[in-house]
């Protein structure tokens, strides 16, 4: 994208957040770039966008880490925590947030909360990266009938018609309810996201530990509790013709309740997967495995795996069977021999306006095979690419770096001739012209 706002500091990225949170005209549209890591320095921080304002550009994190983001509990009915609040229509990628949210919600309250976005629709999470710590946990109670809902994801809590690709949460995951007073307690939580409808997620993975639990309470007189617990490792429930594929989790899942102990007790239910705890008959997992002794069960999705198998350059290339080069050995020990996101680079193409353009791939991995190819528009021809001497409109490249591919094109040029018979006139207008002259 052209001419980005650039962000360096953390009062660059505040400015941010309040401009497009406050509906600022223009600001909630507009290309962010960032040019360095930022420590937020554990300060308050205000979630980017809102329901009312909700963020719809494009964030570039250029590969860097938000540290020290500290996110505590908003007043609002329904709130929407993470590094963005709420986006719409947005693009995110290339960034990895570090931190602690913490969400307390009470008195019918639906709470969103992800490491990078609380709630997303339309929106686009591209090489994303959690490492913070979220809980999200329920109050007592005062009324009967309310209802107590929660999205927690490592990404995003709710995505709804998006898509998550290449992205890893490491950052512990946790939300609880309280059986007092409550009608429903309803609880999502996946290592990537808490609810996806109309939503794919493509290579992710998730190696840390997901709790949902629901408290108990003795109080015989007041629980009229019906619970309903999803937790996955990648997702926790999916729905409307959600997908995921080439994934996997070896993060620990414990899904815990305890419903009111009398007879106005309501039934309830918990689900649990390694890769997905619910999925509705139009979704579907592919291509995605658990480690066996972090999940009991894999009744929506998933293969069962033991840990060496995981550890395998067998398990990588399966994993890659649609995505070449997505996943690579753990060759710094990073993930506990376990496999991990490679390196993606920046590949760009530049060609004068009205020339001709530039045909490349996407996803480029390190050591991933491209194709790049120059089309001259018409009266145009190519003449070579601008950091070689290669004539050829076709090049493949083999990604190692940041790169920058330029293309060089020059118009035709016709020669118009005239013949004529000598002592009966003259004819004029032979020449060298350039296509389009008249």
């Amino acid at each position: 994208k052209e001419s980005p706002y650039i962000i360096g500091t953390a009062n660059q990225l505040a400015f941010m957040s309040y401009v497009v949170s406050a509906g600022t005209q223009g600001f909630d549209t507009l290309h962010y770039k960032l040019i360095a890591d930022i420590d937020l320095n554990n300060q308050p921080w205000f979630s980017i966008g809102g329901a009312m304002n909700p963020f719809k550009g494009d964030f570039d994190g250029n590969n860097h880490t938000i540290s020290n983001m500290n996110i505590a509990d908003s007043s609002a009915e329904t709130r929407s925590i993470g590094l963005f609040g709420y986006a719409s229509g947005a693009t995110i990628k290339n960034i990895t947030v570090k931190g602690v949210v913490k969400s307390k919600r009470s008195q019918s309250i639906t709470s969103y909360c992800g490491g990078v976005c609380g709630y997303a629709s339309s929106t686009f999470f591209y090489n994303c990266h959690n490492e913070c710590i979220i809980t999200d946990n329920a109050e007592n109670e005062t009324q009967f009938g309310s209802i107590d809902s929660s999205f927690v994801g490592g990404i995003c809590g709710f995505a709804e018609k998006s898509d998550l690709a290449f992205c890893h949460n490491a950052g512990n995951l946790a939300t609880e309810s309280v059986t007092e007073y409550t009608n429903e307690s309803i609880l999502h939580v996946g290592g990537i996201c808490g609810k996806a409808s109309s939503t794919r997620i493509k290579c992710c993975y998730n190696n840390s530990s997901i709790l949902v639990k629901s408290a108990q309470t003795n109080n015989y007189e007041t629980c009229y509790n019906r619970t309903y617990h999803y937790a996955g490792g990648i997702c926790g429930c999916m729905s409307n013709n959600s997908n995921i594929n080439s994934t996997y989790n070896v993060g620990k899942l414990t899904n815990d309740y305890h419903s009111a102990r009398n007879g106005n007790d309501m039934p309830s239910t918990k689900y649990a997967g390694g890769i997905c705890g619910f999925a509705n008959q139009s979704s579907n997992t592919t291509n995605s495995s658990f480690e066996e002794h972090c999940c009991e069960s894999s009744t929506y999705g998933g293969t069962k795996t033991n840990a060496g198998s995981m550890q395998t350059s067998a398990f990588i290339t399966t994993l890659n069977s649609e995505n070449p080069c997505a996943f690579v050995s753990d060759n710094q020990s990073q993930n506990g021999g376990y496999p991990v996101l490679n390196t993606i680079y920046e590949i760009t193409t530049e060609t004068k306006a009205g020339e001709g353009t530039t045909v490349n791939g996407t996803d480029f991995f390190n050591g991933k095979k491209i194709t790049i190819k120059a089309q001259p528009a018409v009266g145009y021809h190519f003449v070579k690419w601008t950091d070689s001497a290669i004539t050829d409109t076709v090049r493949n490249i083999i990604v190692s770096r940041d790169s920058v591919f330029g293309a060089i094109f020059e118009i035709n040029q016709y020669s118009v001739s005239v013949d004529f018979n000598d002592g009966m006139g003259t004819v004029s207008g032979a020449a060298e012209y350039n296509h389009g002259d008249t």
